[in-house]
């Protein structure tokens, strides 16, 4: 499929963050640390925290890695420099969960910034002879220092060649052809990627239930987890939004996986009949899967 008619399917998108970690060189600690040991100078590295114990701030650092996991779930990779792309179906969906994502981090900050006087305050107390005033921003820099954007755009069309000037017809078809290839192969990249990403899921599925049921027989001792099937539900949930070629056979294996493990994971986990037929259709799709990742 060339760019021209992806352009019409498929969105491209960066999530950006950036956040304040209150980390600082301890050079003073490096070089007595060195010192102590008859090191050379450079050999030993250390960090002190700037705001030891800040619970708000280490909620802002988990909240935004928790963006970046559910963006790198929802999306595929494009560029090496953060843009991944999605189908266009699922933009709304979302748009819609960065939107509540991004407020909630709004709060986060706030909360954080509300309390960063304290906080400095409570660190020229614990680290005593390593506090140095100069090291903390004026809390007005450091809310700038606190930002989330996402990038919304369509996907570049190399046809766009054709309008520049100054350009033989040759080199215009030389570098059209050259753009076309670097568009296949990263769509090639992005389907595998969501191939795998399901077919490892469910593979998972299959192993983890099979085993469940071998335990069980064996009256072993033995742990359900409900991710197991969840998991699976969840990446056929996403696969709309992934299927950035709208691939049929795609579809309909996402399809086939939302009719054949349509019930809650306690169902398979008290049921041993359904629990090996689960199993045994897992293997199947596992199969189908491995089909078309070798296409």
């Amino acid at each position: 499929m060339n760019s021209s008619n992806l352009k019409n399917i498929v969105l491209v998108g960066k999530l950006s963050i950036t956040n304040w970690e209150a980390k600082k060189k301890a050079k003073g600690v490096e070089r007595e640390a060195e010192l102590h040991a008859s090191a050379k100078a450079g050999t030993i590295s250390a960090r002190k925290s700037l705001l030891p114990g800040a619970e708000q701030l280490d909620d802002i650092i988990k909240h935004a890695a928790a963006m970046r996991t559910w963006w790198g779930n929802v999306s595929s990779p494009w560029f090496d420099n953060g843009m991944r792309v999605y189908n266009v179906d699922g933009h709304m969906d979302i748009q819609a969960a960065y939107g509540d994502m991004a407020r909630h981090r709004d709060g986060l900050v706030a909360a954080f910034l509300a309390e960063y006087p304290a906080l400095r305050e409570k660190a020229r107390f614990d680290l005593n002879d390593l506090f140095d005033e100069s090291e903390y921003p004026m809390p007005g820099d450091v809310a700038n220092r606190f930002t989330c954007n996402f990038e919304v755009m369509p996907l570049p069309d190399t046809a766009d060649f054709r309008v520049l000037q100054g350009i033989d017809d040759a080199e215009l078809q030389r570098l059209q052809s050259e753009a076309e290839a670097k568009v296949s192969a990263r769509v090639s990249e992005a389907m595998n990627t969501t191939v795998r990403r399901v077919a490892d899921a469910v593979k998972l599925m299959a192993d983890r239930l099979n085993e469940y049921t071998r335990r069980e027989d064996a009256d072993e001792k033995r742990a359900f987890y409900d991710s197991w099937v969840s998991n699976v539900q969840e990446m056929a949930a996403l696969l709309p939004q992934l299927n950035i070629t709208n691939d049929p056979a795609l579809t309909s294996i996402a399809k086939e996986i939302t009719a054949t493990f349509d019930k809650p994971a306690a169902f398979y986990k008290d049921n041993s009949e359904a629990r090996r037929d689960a199993a045994s259709k897992a293997a199947d799709i596992t199969s189908k899967l491995a089909s078309l990742f070798a296409a």
